[in-house]
């Protein structure tokens, strides 16, 4: 008699039950998450050397290939900061729901639902989604090489006149692709900072609400103080000829510092809400002693003097 051969079981994934459910997080755990989070978006946020250093001593020095590199970097720090802050508001949302849970809040429900459309509607999605920097030197590479190319043909025509000005097509050959490359990336920039702003203050503002929710009676006082202007590229370009590049420096200017001022401020903003949470914590744990609920022997966490809110 034969025997039927059992299919092996699929692996567990992480966070699953034995039966294949998903293991509700517990609040101590949606902290700790909560806590890498932030800690590794402040160590993305880096600052580059001076401006003024970078753009009139080292960029001469290198030949602008470190404006260019700059640029590369500026991208980069913008992808990381608001990947990481797109993660840091989806696990505050599963922290808020865990504490609402324990201490059977339905008042966040609303705020809470919403809250979650917003992190994962379309428009946010494509807000956080990286430029992807290589595509556009790809792009840049084969603009510039065309422009180039025609810029070459055409001076070859008169070169008979200028034996010079071959020379001359060769050298703006090799910096057409890098300034393409920098107008595309500004114009990124530029379009995105500060509509990538409104929409962490947006998702701060659903956070307090919550917030108030669970208790926090001063959380209204964590406030987000915006830092970025809206501009518009082509304005920019269009007064760069009469200004004779000066207003393209300062725009230039502005691009780099302003996210320093930003990320600044996300700081001080989201450890006030790990804070303000880790009090929710400790006050959900003292109320549960005090009613003799059996819950779990957990110790109290640390929470921070710097003038965070109170519960």
């Amino acid at each position: 008699m034969m025997m039927m051969m059992s299919s092996p079981k699929a692996p567990l994934q992480k966070n699953q039950n034995p039966n294949g459910t998903a293991v509700a997080k517990t609040p101590k755990a949606c902290l700790f998450n909560l806590e890498q989070t932030y800690e590794a978006r402040k160590k993305s946020d880096h600052e580059f050397m001076n401006w003024w250093l970078g753009t009139f001593l080292v960029g001469f020095v290198t030949l602008s290939f470190y404006w260019h590199y700059r640029y590369y970097r500026n991208i980069a720090r913008r992808d990381s900061h608001f990947a990481k802050t797109h993660q840091f508001y989806t696990e505050v949302a599963e922290t808020i729901h865990a504490m609402a849970k324990d201490q059977g809040n339905t008042a966040v429900n609303d705020s809470l639902s919403v809250m979650n459309q917003m992190l994962n509607s379309k428009e946010t999605q494509k807000l956080v989604k990286p430029i992807h920097w290589w595509m556009v030197l790809g792009v840049s590479l084969f603009g510039g090489f065309v422009a180039g190319f025609i810029a070459a043909l055409v001076g070859s025509v008169a070169s008979h006149a200028d034996p010079n000005l071959s020379v001359n097509n060769l050298a703006s050959l090799l910096q057409i692709p890098l300034i393409v490359y920098n107008c595309i990336i500004m114009y990124k920039l530029m379009r995105e900072h500060a509509t990538l702003e409104r929409w962490e203050c947006s998702l701060l503002q659903k956070t307090k609400t919550m917030l108030q929710d669970l208790g926090v009676q001063k959380a209204s006082e964590i406030n987000y103080v915006p830092q970025c202007k809206p501009r518009n590229f082509w304005i920019h370009a269009l007064l760069t000829v009469p200004t004779v590049f000066i207003n393209w420096i300062y725009v230039d200017y502005r691009l780099i510092n302003e996210p320093v001022k930003r990320f600044k401020q996300s700081n001080r903003v989201q450890h006030q809400v790990v804070q303000a949470l880790k009090q929710v914590f400790n006050k959900n744990q003292q109320r549960a002693n005090e009613l003799h609920v059996q819950v779990p022997n957990e110790q109290p966490l640390p929470v921070s003097a710097n003038e965070e809110p109170t519960v």
